[in-house]
């Protein structure tokens, strides 16, 4: 057992397992949307203020998901990523 954790995701009816290496924490945030020079960049849902610790770029799961899917990448399967 490496600790590896996996994060579900579900999208367009179907529901994706993503291999993380761990989870830091978990907060509610309010998403603010990115600035002009980083509005179109495919992959982040915005961008969240932490507190005294800082702004951090926040993923968009579905985007890059629909990405993955329409390059015809094949997904690995369920214990591939261990082996």
């Amino acid at each position: 057992d490496d600790g590896a954790v996996a994060v579900l995701l579900s999208f367009a009816g179907r529901v994706v397992g993503v291999r993380v290496d761990r989870i830091v924490s978990r907060r509610d945030v309010v998403i603010k949307p990115l600035g002009r020079s980083l509005r179109d960049v495919r992959g982040f849902a915005g961008a969240a203020e932490l507190g005294d610790e800082g702004v951090t770029l926040v993923l968009d799961p579905a985007a890059l998901l629909e990405d993955l899917l329409a390059s015809g990448r094949e997904c690995e399967e369920p214990g591939d990523a261990a082996r």
